[in-house]
C-alpha cells in the first residue's frame, strides 16, 4: 500500500491510522474491503492514506468488518470531518511575547473568467489544497495555477509549526462557535439517553447528546502547542461539556456552569480525542466556562 500522506491534517492522519489498524485486524485486502463495504478499492486506498475523508457509513462498515465498537472511531471521524469541511478553522496560534503569529500563505491566482456558453463560478482560493481533490471548471487552466478545493474543504495551518514556540505557556485564541457534527447518527431520531440533571456526569457520546442537529459548538479554542478545545451544548439533553484533541499526558480540562457541579477529564497522553462528562445546563449555556491546565503550563480559562 502507498505510505500515509504526511501532509494530511492531524485529525485526518489520526483517523487514517486507526482505519489502517482496523483493516489489518480484519485481514481484508483492498479488494476484499471494497466488496465488504461497497466502496471502491481505489477509494479505500485514499481513505487509508489520509488523502480523502471517508463517508461516515464507510467507517461504520469497516468497524463491523473488524468487530470493533464504532463509538471511538466515529469520534475521530467527527474531528476529521470538522477539519476537512472547514468548520474547525481557527486562528491557529495566538501571539507570544516577542514571537509573531503565523500568517496564512498567499492565495493562489484566480482562474480565468468562464466562457459565455457555460456560466460557472470559480471556487474561492483556500489553504493547503490536497492535490488529489479539485473542483472541475470549464475555464482553461494556466501553468501557474494550482488545484483548489472549495472553501468548505480548506485545511488549517499544520500544527507542526507550533513546535518552535511550544516551550512557553500556551495562549488561547478564540473563534465563535458554529453548529457542529457531521452525518447523522444511525439512531439520531431516537430520544437522547438523558436530559438535564440526569445527564450529570454522563458520557455525551453514549447518551446520544452529540448527534447531528442536537449539538452546538459554543466556542473553539486552540493554543500555541496545538491543543484544540471545544465547548459544546446539547440542546435536547440540556447539558454542556468540553472536548479536546492533541492533549499531552497530564493535561486537564474542567467544565463548569453556575449552579451545576463541575466536571473534568485528564488526558493519559494516548487519547486522540477526549471529552469531559456532561454538566446540566439549567440556565443559559453561554455562561459555561472551560479551563485547560497543561501538565507543564499555566491554567487558562474561557467562556462562550
Amino acid at each position: 500500500m502507498t505510505p500515509p500522506d504526511r501532509n494530511a491534517p492531524p485529525e485526518l492522519h489520526h483517523l487514517a491510522a486507526r482505519l489502517r489498524a482496523l483493516r489489518d485486524r480484519s485481514g481484508l485486502s483492498l479488494d476484499g474491503l471494497a466488496a465488504r463495504t461497497h466502496r471502491g478499492a481505489s477509494s479505500w486506498a485514499r481513505y487509508l492514506r489520509g488523502t480523502a475523508l471517508p463517508p461516515r457509513t464507510a467507517v461504520e462498515e469497516l468497524c463491523r468488518a473488524a468487530a470493533e465498537r464504532p463509538q471511538q472511531v466515529l469520534a475521530l471521524w467527527e474531528l476529521a470531518e470538522a477539519e476537512w469541511s472547514g468548520r474547525a478553522r481557527t486562528t491557529p496560534y495566538g501571539p507570544y511575547p516577542g514571537v509573531a503569529g503565523e500568517h496564512p500563505p498567499p492565495a493562489p491566482p484566480a482562474p480565468p473568467a468562464p466562457t459565455s456558453h457555460v456560466p460557472t463560478t470559480a471556487p474561492p482560493p483556500t489553504r493547503h489544497a490536497l492535490p488529489t481533490r479539485h473542483t472541475p471548471t470549464t475555464a482553461p487552466p494556466t501553468p501557474s495555477a494550482h488545484p483548489a478545493r472549495p472553501a468548505r474543504r480548506g485545511l488549517t495551518v499544520l500544527l507542526g509549526l507550533a513546535a518552535a514556540v511550544a516551550v512557553t505557556a500556551g495562549v488561547l485564541t478564540f473563534t465563535p462557535g458554529t453548529e457542529a457534527g457531521g452525518a447523522a447518527e444511525p439512531n439520531s431520531s431516537a430520544a437522547p439517553g438523558c436530559t438535564g440533571r440526569t445527564c450529570e456526569g454522563q458520557d455525551p457520546l453514549r447518551m446520544g447528546c452529540g448527534a447531528q442537529g442536537r449539538v452546538t459548538s459554543l466556542a473553539t479554542h486552540r493554543d500555541a502547542a496545538g491543543r484544540r478545545i471545544e465547548l459544546r451544548y446539547g440542546k435536547p439533553c440540556a447539558a454542556v461539556w468540553a472536548r479536546a484533541a492533541h492533549l499531552r499526558a497530564g493535561d486537564r480540562m474542567d467544565v463548569s456552569l453556575p449552579g451545576a457541579p463541575a466536571q473534568h477529564a485528564v488526558s493519559r497522553g494516548t487519547d486522540s480525542y477526549l471529552a469531559t462528562p456532561m454538566t446540566p445546563a439549567a440556565g443559559d449555556p453561554q455562561r459555561a466556562r472551560v479551563c485547560l491546565t497543561p501538565a507543564d503550563g499555566t491554567r487558562r480559562c474561557f467562556t462562550a
